[in-house]
């Protein structure tokens, strides 16, 4: 898994600090809203799993995390069009990306020199 270059390249304007937290509030955010995404699948709330994947991705974006934007995008129109094949397909793709999407941003924002 790699992040967006462009994306990275402007998060190298902040501080080592400054981008560790950047990260650090990335992963928490993105965590959260796997979470309330689990949860609003396994409850069938389809509006609740949209809500989730939306917010996720806003987060996504902020560190370039691409491929990941692109499961939570999936899993936002599957909800939005009440695919519940669909939603389920999208969250697992979410979920199997997440481990290697983490350990990228935490490289990016710990590991990148100002």
């Amino acid at each position: 898994m790699q992040l967006d270059a462009g994306r990275l390249r402007d998060l190298r304007i902040f501080t080592a600090t400054e981008r560790e937290e950047i990260g650090r509030r990335a992963i928490d955010a993105i965590s959260q809203q796997l979470g309330a995404l689990e949860r609003a699948v396994a409850g069938r709330d389809f509006a609740a799993a949209a809500e989730a994947a939306h917010r996720a991705r806003n987060e996504t974006l902020l560190v370039g995390a691409r491929e990941l934007s692109e499961a939570f995008q999936s899993v936002e129109d599957a909800a939005r069009e009440v695919s519940g094949s669909g939603v389920d397909e999208a969250a697992a793709a979410a979920r199997a990306v997440w481990p290697s999407t983490r350990e990228a941003i935490v490289r990016a924002t710990y590991g990148a020199t100002g």
